[in-house]
């Protein structure tokens, strides 16, 4: 695999439900993004106790800022190891001046 942007390694579909279902009873979805992300595990500022340990959401972070993106909308990582992860969105920040968006995540599983 070649990396073209060491910046944002891996890549990402973020697509959105349209409350409809096809033919087999498969969820439709329209494509809100999909390029290149980075997906960071355990980053500080999103640590909260669990139960008896503390657990860290993952963020994403993705070089747009002019989509706008729901909570729950549906995030598919492929990371640059190949390990692809499914999530949802809880919750999301622009940064209009350096034209980056950081999505916080939650509900993953790979795929």
């Amino acid at each position: 695999m070649i990396v073209n942007d060491y910046n944002y390694p891996d890549n990402c579909i973020i697509s959105r439900s349209t409350g409809k279902a096809d033919v087999e009873g498969k969820e439709i979805s329209t494509t809100l993004y999909d390029g290149v992300c980075e997906i960071q595990y355990g980053g500080s500022g999103n640590t909260t106790f669990q139960v008896v340990d503390f657990q860290s959401k993952p963020s994403l972070f993705i070089p747009v800022s002019n989509v706008e993106f729901k909570i729950n909308d549906i995030v598919v990582v492929t990371s640059l190891n190949n390990r692809i992860s499914a999530f949802t969105i809880d919750q999301f920040e622009c940064a209009s001046d350096f034209n980056d968006t950081e999505i916080w995540l939650k509900g993953g599983v790979d795929v």
